[in-house]
C-alpha cells in the first residue's frame, strides 16, 4: 500500500475484534418499550470501545486525515461465497464510530478512506492505518 508522499504514518494498529456491520436502531411499536440495537452489534460495540481506547489512548489525532481499513473476518466452514457478507460501508461506519472521540476528534477530519474486506488466516480483526495529510 502507497500513501500520497505527504502523508504521514500517525497510528498503525490490529484491533483484535471481530468485524461487525453497523445495524440499524430498532424501534418497538410498544409506546414504553426502549430503541435498541441488534444484539450482535450492540456486543461489538461494548468491546470495541474500550478496547479502542486502551490501544488508541485518549489524545485524538487533530487535522485532516487518510484512513486505512483491513477487516479480517470470520470464515464459515462452508462459505456461500468467495468475500466476506455484509456491506462494506457498514463494517466501516461501525467502527469509525468507535474511533470517534479516541483516534481523532470527529470522523468528518478523515478527508481519505480506504477500505477492504477479507476472510481471516487466523483471528479475525481489524488492521487500522491512520495518515494525517500534511499539505
Amino acid at each position: 500500500m502507497q500513501t500520497c508522499l505527504t502523508s504521514k504514518l500517525a497510528l498503525d494498529v490490529w484491533l483484535p475484534v471481530t468485524p461487525v456491520p453497523a445495524a440499524r436502531i430498532r424501534v418497538p411499536r410498544s409506546k414504553f418499550a426502549r430503541p435498541f440495537y441488534p444484539p450482535r452489534y450492540e456486543a461489538f460495540r461494548v468491546a470495541a470501545r474500550p478496547l479502542v481506547a486502551l490501544l488508541i489512548g485518549t489524545n485524538p489525532i487533530p487535522g485532516p486525515l487518510t484512513v486505512r481499513l483491513v477487516f479480517h473476518c470470520h470464515r464459515p466452514k462452508k462459505p456461500t461465497h468467495p468475500y466476506p457478507r455484509g456491506d462494506i460501508d457498514n463494517y466501516v461506519k461501525a467502527i469509525l464510530d468507535s474511533l470517534n472521540k479516541q483516534a481523532y476528534h470527529d470522523d468528518s477530519q478523515i478527508e481519505k478512506l480506504y477500505a477492504s474486506k477479507v476472510y481471516a488466516e487466523n483471528v479475525p480483526g481489524i488492521a487500522l492505518r491512520i495518515y494525517t495529510n500534511v499539505p
